[in-house]
């Protein structure tokens, strides 16, 4: 415990966090610069990359995956009296950004850490997602990365077949859990990565998994997800939640909040924008894809709502849009207002009403 100073008032340890034979000696909530290193030292020098030009090299974090979305959820820390330590800040993570941002990557590099890098015993380590299938796309990049890194190979054991890797030296594992399989509740996590939390129906999985983590001395819960089109869904909610904790980061404390989005009244087409939502792009995200379906897009106004939603972030009202944003608009304008006892403005065209809904299919 802490040692009371000449005022009567309890004096906090040092933090104590050593790394390469330096300790922090920090006092009270602080950023430990030891605790973040260690996280990024071991993806940089255990971890590696999986798919195409990229595999099998150093998985060394770029810039702003390092210091805006890593560093402060490993080096964020504060003191807990409970447990007479200090502990992570954070118990919960959101990362939002658009597509083919690294987020499968970054996530099975995280359920690697919570698994291996902070040394506990009996770590419960879990995947989640919509459906199996959707679960094992991380966990597949981590199976990857034990595979070809020889370090993690000689320590861990990877079951293929029933989504499993296991530590037999602290007894920890981590494996899938998909929210359409029964019997979600029961378990005791030390870390949880949800993937695509936009797919989830409701809060379950969330619940269960948040509400496993009390007797945990600092868990981590990392969902990562790319923008919806439900306005009423459970993500759509954790969003709006989000967005508010990073205006105000006294709300929930435990909380880390990365939000990336294009804004809805900035120029789509522009691109300029794009790097709002695309941190990667100019890194390891080619825009080159993104000029190409901003082109459909344009063209084909079916595509504009998946162009916004998947690459751009934003939370689109619809799957699919048949008449272009600036159209819609140019339509409420002109629909003619009704008069009693008067025809509609355009009969001879035809047109005695404009609608901006999908033209009816028969």
């Amino acid at each position: 415990m802490g040692r009371a100073g000449a005022n009567g008032r309890t004096r906090l340890p040092e933090c104590g966090f050593t790394l390469d034979g330096k300790s922090c000696r920090k006092r009270g909530n602080h950023f430990c610069r030891q605790r973040a290193a260690h996280a990024v030292a071991f993806c940089a020098e255990l971890c590696v990359h999986t798919k195409d030009k990229w595999a099998r090299r150093p998985f060394v974090l770029s810039t702003w995956q390092r210091s805006d979305i890593i560093e402060p959820l490993f080096g964020e820390v504060t003191w807990d009296p409970e447990w007479e330590s200090y502990v992570r800040r954070y118990q919960i993570g959101w990362i939002e950004l658009a597509r083919k941002n690294g987020k499968s990557e970054l996530l099975a590099f995280i359920a690697l850490y919570l698994l291996v890098g902070d040394d506990v015993e009996g770590a419960e380590i879990y995947g989640c997602a919509m459906d199996r299938g959707q679960a094992a796309k991380v966990f597949d990049v981590a199976a990857r990365m034990v595979k070809l890194s020889p370090v993690l190979s000689a320590r861990l054991v990877v079951k293929d077949h029933i989504k499993r890797i296991i530590d037999e030296r602290t007894g920890s594992y981590y494996e899938v859990v998909a929210a359409d399989a029964a019997g979600n509740l029961g378990h005791n996590p030390h870390g949880v990565v949800f993937d695509e939390v936009l797919t989830q129906r409701d809060a379950r999985l969330w619940d269960a998994m948040r509400t496993g983590m009390g007797t945990r001395m600092q868990p981590l819960m990392v969902a990562a997800t790319t923008a919806g089109d439900d306005p009423a869904s459970f993500a759509r909610s954790e969003h709006n939640e989000c967005v508010r904790i990073m205006d105000d980061p006294d709300r929930a404390r435990h909380r880390f909040a990365y939000v990336r989005n294009v804004p809805e009244d900035a120029d789509p087409w522009d691109e300029r924008n794009w790097p709002k939502a695309n941190p990667a792009l100019g890194d390891f995200l080619s825009i080159r894809s993104l000029r190409q379906e901003a082109e459909e897009a344009k063209n084909d106004p079916s595509k504009e709502n998946a162009f916004r939603q998947y690459r751009l972030n934003q939370w689109v009202q619809q799957a699919h849009r048949w008449m272009p944003m600036p159209c819609t608009g140019i339509a409420r304008a002109r629909s003619p207002r009704p008069r009693t006892g008067c025809a509609p403005s355009w009969p001879a065209a035809g047109l005695t009403a404009v609608s901006t809904s999908p033209p009816s299919s028969t």
